[in-house]
């Protein structure tokens, strides 16, 4: 059997879905969508992973839609970043070579 999105037994399906996951009434698939979208864009997944995985027809409408989200993870992975290059110029050292 196929459960339509108009039909009742969609309905009725995903109320029982959504009261099983503890889930106020006010939540519907598509805040559902958004949410997996905004979860795989903060665990850093690639930009085109999370288009197939939503189902758009290219990475750019992806980012129209998320970009502002890909922003933030790129601040954190500059902060990531941050923490692991040394910071000040290092130091300059001539091995093996001879005094001048």
């Amino acid at each position: 059997m196929v459960l339509t999105v108009g039909s009742g037994q969609y309905r009725r399906r995903f109320a029982q879905i959504r009261y099983d996951a503890e889930l106020p009434p006010s939540i519907g698939l598509h805040s559902l969508r958004h949410t997996y979208a905004s979860l795989l864009i903060r665990n850093g997944e690639n930009p085109k992973y999370v288009s197939r995985q939503m189902g758009h027809s290219s990475v750019a409408f992806t980012m129209d839609t998320y970009g502002h989200l890909f922003e933030a993870t790129s601040t954190e992975a500059m902060k990531r970043l941050d923490a692991v290059v040394p910071t000040g110029r290092p130091e300059l050292r001539i091995v093996g070579g001879q005094d001048a």
